[in-house]
Formats: structure tokens, C-alpha cells, sequence
């Protein structure tokens, strides 16, 4: 018999477990007025099952107004779908839960949540408008190849046609590629440069999600999160898509490199050349290219090209005069003509770096004067250029011009004497009594004496 309850109660224990498992417990406010608490058990065909302390609540998503999946008191955000990581996503719409994932609907595809601990709330009511820019569809892309040493880099102009098992399947004018991903720096798809500073996938600018892109079927995007699956649905939602830089194997000693007037440039092996037409052998697939297309053709020996080091365009600081302990932006604008990414290194000869990359906060010291910000720019290849400029630190000057400062005989101003390392500059002695308070103006001490 014992053994018998030992079994039934550890079966219930099971259970509630995976019951647990599968709810989110919140606080939903309906549009009514009334609040309800429970575990979110499903969602799909437009209504809630909310399992209560008091049993189950059928209740229809057009009824409910927010979702709380922390305490009110934690909410930070009137609009959308607000995840623990600070992540905002206006115009987020709740479809369905299924066991521990929550599916939303958004206005460029959908976003599963896989993680619901991730969670924090939803406004079903308003969701946030999302204005989406016109001509998004285009999927024409511009991929750098990873470098082959000191040769000339290979680029591929195209048209993305599918990304999956980790290779991007390209339509160039001449013929369909396949790329490994292995080979891939940097893709983008707006026509700009690409920002090699760090590996990343970049969303369009609204959007501040990022992940890991998984595959590109049928003109979707399936990226996946931290929190979940990301399925975008609008091709040019994606902005680019930056690897870590390598070296892929140097070119044969026969093999050519050859640019095309539509940007891309190869290495690869001539298979033949008739009168209007080249065939031409890449490690990607084999291209037949019309010969007026061609804009050079370069040997192993010609396309080898030294490193460049890094060229350091600007550098600023706003504002560049501050008082002790203020912060200054230092941005550094630098660009790699061998189109590498860049690392930055900063130097100060007082104060303080907050921060990393091409942009970083100096914090002024307390004692005045001015002060060196130096930044050393380096390449993949460890070439470096420096740039240094001078950022000044002083107390604003503020007049002391009678007795107790004003008029108003308040004895109060704004300005900070210094509190630290503070010494005696110069003292003199007069042949007579003082009978005055000192006046101080535009940086001079007065003291009335009657000798």
C-alpha cells in the first residue's frame, strides 16, 4: 500500500512538473478594467486559456489589453513586445503558444520565442506602429571574399537567391555561384560599405535585434537569438552580415584574376576564350562572361598587392574644452584600403578611456591644463597609424568683485576651487593693516592695504 502512495504521489509530482513547465504565470489586464493572474496554458484562434488559482479562463485576445510577466511596478515600456535584455519590438502581435513557445506576429515577419523566461511584457492593445521604408524587396548583394594573403581580394556582385547549410547560392550576370560561408567576410545589401569592426548581423535600424542568420528560403530570413527564432519575411530588412576575418589558400601560380565592370572581381582558371565570350573556373562555379564585360585580367605576380596601413581620416572631441571631471565623445573616423577591419587603442596622458572601438567618453582629471587623447589604428595584418589631439580642462574664471560676492551679500557662487593636490602658490606681507575682503577679477586676486 505504501508503495502503492510513494508511486501515485511521485506520478503527481510529475505532472505538476511538466504542467509547470509548459506555463507562463502573468497578470493580464482586460480592456474591461479587470485584472486576472495565472499561468498562460495556450494561445491560438484568437483566444487565452489563463489557468487560475479557481480553474480555467477561456478569455478572447481582443479582450485582453497588456500582459504582465513581471510585477507592474518592473514595466518600462507603454507600446509593443518588451523582452528582459532591454529588446523593444513595436508592432508585435501574440498568435499563439504552444507548450513553452509563444508565437508574435510582426509587421516584417514573425518572432517565435523559444526562451519565455525572456518575457517581461505585451501590450496587445497597442502594439506601436512600425513604418516600414519602401523597396525592401531587393536582395542584390555586394560580398567580399576573406583575403588570400597579400593578393588582390575577390567580390562578387549578384543577386542572393538562397542561403542554407552555411553556403549563399548567388545569380551574377555571367552565371550562379556557390559560396561557402567559410569564404565570406562581409555581405551587405544596401550598396554601402561594409562595417568590418566586429562580426555582427546588422537589421534595418528600427529593429534592435541581433543573431546568428540560419537560412534564406523562399525570399525568408531565419535568424536565430538569444530568445528565439526570428523569421524576417522582408528580404531587405537585413542590412549586411559581417564575418571574423581568415585567409583562404593563395591563388595558383597559373591563376588569374579577373575584374568585371559590374564590380565583381575572381581568381580563376581561363577555360577558353572565343571571339565574344570567356569561360572562366572559379572555386565558387564556372561563369561565361561576354569579353566586353571584362575590365582586366591581372597574373599571380601582377595582382599581388603590399598591405596598406590603416589611414586615420579624423579625430575629434565634443566639446574639446571641459571642466574637471566633464566627459568628451572622441570619435576617430579611420579607413583600411585593403578593406580589413580595424582595432582601435587609446592612450591619455591624464583623465580617463570609458568605452572601446572608434568611438569612446574621455573623462577630464580635476587639476587643469590640457591633455593628450591618442589613438593607435591597427589592421588585420598589424600595420598601425596614430593620431593625437588636445583636449583642454579648466574651472570656469568667475569674479569675485566685493565683499561677499554680490550685492546681495549671498557669499555663494558656482565655481569649484580645487580639492586635491592643493599647495601655496606665492604669500606677501605688507608694512601696514588690512582692512578689506579680497576681490578677485578676470583671474586676479586685489587686497586693499593701508600702506
Amino acid at each position: 500500500m505504501i508503495k502503492k502512495l510513494a508511486k501515485l504521489f511521485w506520478m503527481a509530482a510529475f505532472l505538476i512538473l511538466f504542467f509547470c513547465s509548459f506555463a507562463q504565470s502573468a497578470e493580464i489586464q482586460l480592456v474591461s478594467g479587470e485584472r486576472l493572474q495565472g499561468d498562460v496554458l495556450s494561445v491560438g484562434e484568437g483566444k487565452m486559456v489563463l489557468g487560475c488559482s479557481w480553474g480555467e479562463a477561456d478569455i478572447k485576445l481582443e479582450a485582453v489589453e497588456e500582459i504582465y510577466f513581471v510585477s507592474r511596478e518592473q514595466k518600462v515600456s507603454d507600446k509593443g513586445l518588451l523582452l528582459r535584455d532591454g529588446t523593444n519590438l513595436l508592432g508585435a502581435q501574440l498568435t499563439e503558444k504552444k507548450g513553452e513557445r509563444f508565437v508574435f506576429d510582426l509587421p516584417y515577419g514573425r518572432l517565435i520565442i523559444t526562451d519565455p523566461e525572456q518575457l517581461l511584457y505585451v501590450n496587445l492593445k497597442s502594439p506601436g506602429g512600425l513604418l516600414i521604408p519602401q523597396g525592401l524587396k531587393s536582395v542584390s548583394c555586394y560580398i567580399l571574399l576573406q583575403s588570400r594573403g597579400e593578393f588582390a581580394r575577390e567580390r562578387i556582385v549578384g543577386e542572393l537567391l538562397q542561403y542554407l547549410d552555411g553556403a549563399f547560392k548567388v545569380r551574377t550576370l555571367q552565371g550562379i555561384l556557390q559560396v561557402p560561408e567559410a569564404a565570406v567576410r562581409g555581405i551587405t545589401f544596401t550598396g554601402e560599405k561594409l562595417s568590418l569592426e566586429k562580426p555582427d548581423l546588422k537589421i534595418w535600424d528600427n529593429i534592435p535585434v541581433q543573431g546568428k542568420p540560419v537560412s534564406f528560403v523562399e525570399d525568408t530570413w531565419t535568424i536565430e537569438a538569444p530568445f528565439g527564432v526570428f523569421l524576417v519575411e522582408e528580404a531587405g530588412m537585413i542590412k549586411e552580415i559581417t564575418y571574423p576575418p581568415n585567409q583562404l589558400s593563395p591563388p595558383e601560380k597559373e591563376g588569374m584574376f579577373v575584374s568585371l565592370r559590374v564590380g565583381t572581381d575572381l581568381w580563376g582558371d581561363i577555360l577558353a576564350w572565343e571571339d565574344k565570350n570567356v569561360e572562366l573556373s572559379t572555386q565558387y562555379g564556372t561563369l561565361t562572361i561576354p569579353s566586353s564585360e571584362i575590365l582586366r585580367i591581372l597574373s599571380v605576380s601582377l595582382a599581388a598587392v603590399p598591405n596598406t596601413p590603416p589611414n586615420v581620416l579624423s579625430l575629434s572631441a565634443k566639446p574639446s574644452t571641459l571642466k574637471p571631471q566633464e566627459v568628451s565623445l572622441i570619435t576617430c573616423l579611420a579607413e583600411d584600403s585593403d578593406g580589413g577591419a580595424l582595432t582601435y587603442e587609446w592612450a591619455v596622458s591624464g583623465g580617463s578611456i570609458e568605452g572601446s572601438g572608434s568611438q569612446v567618453k574621455f573623462k577630464s582629471p580635476y587639476q587643469e591644463g590640457n591633455y593628450s587623447v591618442e589613438v593607435t589604428v591597427a589592421d588585420e595584418e598589424g600595420r598601425e597609424a596614430k593620431k593625437r589631439i588636445l583636449v583642454s580642462v579648466a574651472q570656469p574664471r568667475i569674479d569675485w568683485s566685493m565683499f561677499r560676492y554680490d550685492s546681495q551679500r549671498s557669499g555663494e557662487t558656482n565655481s569649484k576651487g580645487p580639492n586635491i593636490d592643493v599647495a601655496l602658490l606665492w604669500n606677501y606681507e605688507t608694512q601696514d593693516t588690512i582692512f578689506s575682503s579680497p576681490a578677485v577679477a578676470e583671474g586676479t586676486v586685489y587686497v586693499g592695504s593701508s600702506d
